[in-house]
Parts: structure tokens; sequence; C-alpha cells
């Protein structure tokens, strides 16, 4: 799906999606009216079905249990988000821990408010729901933007980082960590290293130099800066001798698309780079080179 000019900005904050409301009591029955659209109301538990694809995939056993206590006493205080489903019941968007927390209290009814939503609508609802809440792990969130850039969605990372609310340097750190071998990428789930270590590792050669690595930095408890004097590279790669043509030739490139360009040989091939300083800079090439 390609996103248009008409799509909401998800950047707006949860504040544009729930509307204000009060405490629920767990004993309340549900309407016989149609549930609005417009205002919290309360639905049988049952005719609540998880979102396959949310982004969110860890939820810790034991918070679960304490927010299930908290419900039996005071409630859920704030309601949940859900799209109607075609054959029934509704598609769950955002709250899927008050959901499990309430299912474990045992509430038959719970508080939501309903959107009418698209699939796509619906994973971006449930990401940035997630990633506001800060609920994500960082494999959770790269897997989530990945996602996002998939042809169902088509993003950009500066798209998606519009969209979450983040700079579009942090988007891209956050999708190389999906580069990251299965081993480390647990360590990173589990909190047992963190996304600074993660960044450091990436820069060794091999997966398993990483997963050595991360095992050591969990093992000695090293700092981020530890890890980073650990994988630095301890010779710098020497650059091969360009020859005057390739040198001339790049200072030709350079001239005609008023962007820095360096060539480099790799066997009978090579690759060209084109070098731009801004997002108007690279339209500007684009346009030269289209």
């Amino acid at each position: 799906m390609t996103p248009t000019a008409k799509r909401p900005s998800l950047g707006r904050g949860l504040s544009a999606l729930l509307p204000d409301t009060t405490k629920t009591s767990p004993q309340k029955t549900t309407s016989k009216q149609p549930p609005s659209k417009h205002h919290p109301q309360s639905v049988l538990i049952e005719e609540i079905h998880t979102n396959a694809e949310q982004p969110r995939q860890h939820f810790d056993d034991d918070k679960t249990d304490e927010l299930a206590a908290s419900i039996r006493t005071y409630g859920i205080i704030q309601p949940l988000i859900v799209s109607p489903r075609s054959q029934g019941g509704y598609h769950l968007i955002a709250g899927e821990r008050r959901w499990r927390a309430a299912t474990a209290a045992g509430l038959k009814n719970v508080p939501v408010v309903i959107r009418e939503l698209s699939e796509t609508d619906r994973f971006e609802q449930a990401l940035i729901e997630n990633i506001q809440r800060e609920n994500l792990n960082p494999i959770e969130e790269a897997t989530s933007y990945h996602r996002l850039t998939s042809a169902d969605f088509n993003y950009t990372p500066e798209q998606i980082a519009q969209r979450v609310g983040k700079d579009r340097t942090t988007v891209a750190n956050m999708l190389r960590l999906l580069h990251l071998p299965v081993d480390v990428q647990h360590m990173l789930k589990e909190g047992l290293i963190s996304t600074g270590h993660a960044r450091a590792l990436l820069s060794l050669d091999t997966a398993a130099t990483m997963v050595e690595t991360a095992r050591n930095i969990v093992k000695k408890g090293l700092s981020v800066r530890a890890t980073e004097a650990l994988t630095k590279p301890k010779t710098p790669r020497k650059e091969p001798v360009k020859s005057v043509s390739l040198s001339s030739l790049e200072d030709k490139l350079t001239k005609t698309l008023g962007s820095t360009t360096t060539i480099k040989e790799q066997g009978s091939g090579g690759i060209i780079t084109v070098h731009y300083k801004s997002l108007d800079d690279l339209d500007r090439l684009l346009e030269k080179l289209l």
C-alpha cells in the first residue's frame, strides 16, 4: 500500500485516539444497544480477537498478574481500542496486556473505543501505541519497522520516522539490528545487552564473532564504551591507491553531478557512491539522474 496525503499522521499521539474516560467497574454488564463509535462502550471480552500481527510479542507474566489484581479491585481505567471484524466481533488494536489481564481477572466485559480501520491502519495503530508506551523491545520495534517497509506498506525510513515521531537515523539504526545473529537478537530482547552494545557488535566481521563477543559482554558486564573499544578494528584498513585515471573520473562525476562521487574497484567491477547532504539535495540528484 502506498501512503497518501489523506492518511492521518500517527505522530499525533494517543490523546488523539483515546477520549477522556472514567473508571469502568469490573461488574459492568453489556449494553443491549450497539456500541457507539465515538464513546467508550462495554462489550463482551469473548467478542475481542487479538491481533495476529501485534508488534509486541513478549508479555511479562508477572506484570500481567499484577495488572489483573489491580483490575479486580479498580476495573479497567483506560479502554481498549478495537476495530469491527467482517465476520463478527472486534479486532484488538491497542491494549492487549489489559485484555490479557482482564481475562485473567475473570471479567466478562471490557470498555472499548471502536475505530473503523483497514488492515494496514490496524498495524500502524498497534505499532504507534506500543512505541509511545515504550512497550516494545528493540527487536520487536525493528521488526515492526521492517514490516512497514514491505510491499504491504512500502514506507521509506523517512516516512516511518514521521509516523512514529522519531528521527530517521534512529529508525535506520533500529532496522540494522535485524542483521544481528539470532542468538544476539535474543540477548537484546531479554535485556541482557543494550542497543548501544548491539550497534557496536554490528561492526564485527562475522556472526560467530558477534555471538562470542556478546556472551563476553554479558559475562563480564561490559559497558557500551568498553564494548566499542573491544570491537574497534585494531589497525585501520588501508584503501588501495587509486589510479590517476580513476581519480580523474571521480572528479568529472563530482563536477557533473554537483555532489562528491567516489569509485571503488572490486575485481572486474566496482561501486560508484554519490553523496548527498540533505533530502532536498537527494531530490536534486534524482532529477538529474532520472
